[in-house]
Formats: C-alpha cells, structure tokens, sequence
C-alpha cells in the first residue's frame, strides 16, 4: 500500500534580491578612512611660552563696539537722546524708513529704530522691574522680562 504525502507548496518571495551586478562590495573599513587621516601642523615652538596674564573680566574696552555711546538716567532723557539719534529717510529703493544717524542702519517701523537705538547706541544704568527689582539694559529687554518672569503684559 502506497502512502499519500500531501505536498507543501513554498512561498514565492515577494521582493526578489537584487541581481549580482547590483550589489554594492563594502571596503575593508581601515581602508575606507584613511583618506580622512587629519594632518596637524608642529606648534612646538609655543611649548615653552605661558601666559602670565588674567583674563581681563572688566568689560572695559567693550563701549568700543558701541560706536558713539550716550549716557542717559532718566526714561524722559532716554526717549530724547533716541529721537535724537533718528530721522525719517527713504531707502535706495524709495520707499519710507526711518535711519539711524550714529550708523546709517534702517527700518520700516520707528519702533524697531528706536529699539535698535536704545540696545546699540545708548549705554543706560538699566531699568528696573517694579515687581522684583531686576535691572534690565532696555525698556524691550524689561517688557520681556515682566511678561516672561511675572506673566504681565505691560507697556512702557
């Protein structure tokens, strides 16, 4: 008597591999990288020299990236010492802006030159919060900390 063995059919896959002459070889990975060995230059000469001096904390030469910097103390004396530093003008292309008169740049808005005034050109003793005494270099530097620390939304 002769025994029945059902047969199994195989799945076909259905993503067939990629035929031999598309298949990528992987270089030996010390050979892969020794196009990137860096290169550095001998600095032997500095071995011997130190630095005898601190690092100077002071801030003191910083007013010269300011430009001509004004001093001011009170708000009526700032809002002045801004006007002063700004005119209406027309831009290249003829359109309206306001300048800066201390380094030419322009802005549409009067506020944004003004602010652009105050934070560059205008060294002020700060503004303090009326909620916590933090002194802040601008007015928009205190309206974003009163909003942002104590969630008031004030002007000034």
């Amino acid at each position: 008597m002769a025994t029945y063995t059902p047969s199994i059919p195989t799945p076909s896959p259905s993503i067939a591999p990629p035929p031999p002459s598309q298949t990528h070889a992987v270089a030996p990975m010390e050979d892969s990288l020794a196009q990137y060995e860096e290169q550095y230059e001998d600095y032997g000469q500095y071995e011997d020299q130190s630095y005898a001096g601190g690092l100077d904390t002071s801030m003191a030469g910083a007013e010269g990236n300011k430009g001509a910097v004004v001093h001011t103390t009170s708000l009526q004396e700032l809002d002045d010492q801004i006007s002063a530093m700004m005119r209406k003008s027309v831009d290249q292309f003829g359109a309206k802006c306001w300048e800066c008169l201390n380094c030419g740049k322009t802005c549409v808005g009067k506020n944004d030159i003004a602010r652009h005034v105050e934070s560059t050109h205008i060294d002020s003793p700060g503004i303090s919060c009326h909620l916590c005494g933090k002194i802040s270099k601008t007015r928009n530097a205190l309206r974003n900390h009163v909003y942002s620390v104590h969630n008031v939304k004030q002007a000034f």
